[in-house]
């Protein structure tokens, strides 16, 4: 079940993926016939979903370390305890 939930949200991550324009700006939405990126532009929750979604997939995954967190926009971050950005 596990490896199911994981394979779901890779596919689901993969297609924001595939939809994202080249320049890397996230729209509010995507049409659902087109594909075609629609909506508002760069709203901090499009990004902020994209990150959750990462930290999300690497706790899953094991992978929380601190080299996740500055790699994620190459800058110094400080853990807790658990690992988790603080």
């Amino acid at each position: 079940m596990v490896n199911a939930l994981n394979g779901w949200g890779d596919a689901f991550i993969r297609t924001v993926s595939y939809y994202t324009p080249a320049n890397g700006h996230l729209t509010e939405e995507i049409n659902r016939d087109t594909g075609v990126p629609q909506g508002a532009i760069d709203l901090t929750w499009s990004y902020a979903s994209v990150v959750t979604a990462g930290a999300a997939r690497a706790a899953a995954m094991n992978n929380m370390e601190a080299s996740w967190w500055s790699g994620l926009a190459n800058i110094p971050v400080t853990t807790n305890a658990t690992g988790v950005g603080a």
